[in-house]
């Protein structure tokens, strides 16, 4: 930790220094792009293998599968971000 106290974060009582929001921003961000990128592959190997004949618009098969599978990614990724993010605040304040 640094002497001058007006950069430096002071740890906490338990010795970690708090997290700011722009890491919980960054980790928020890779966690839903990485839901997004699982729910891509396995949409797209859903469809591939047992919805061959699924027609979302003009994508069919793997294509409208994979599509899909990228959007439960996301919201399934946003939704564990929202409940960590909200666990971590209770902590916080409480």
């Amino acid at each position: 930790m640094s002497d001058n106290p007006t950069t430096s974060v002071r740890p906490t009582a338990s010795g970690h220094r708090p997290a700011s929001a722009v890491h919980g921003f960054v980790a928020g961000v890779a966690g839903l792009l990485a839901g997004v990128l699982v729910g891509f592959i396995v949409g797209a190997n859903v469809g591939g293998n047992w919805m061959t004949e699924v027609s979302i618009g003009s994508w069919r098969g793997y294509e409208a599968t994979a599509w899909v599978g990228a959007a439960a990614g996301a919201v399934a990724a946003g939704a564990v971000w929202f409940l960590v993010a909200r666990r971590r605040r209770a902590r916080q304040a409480g």
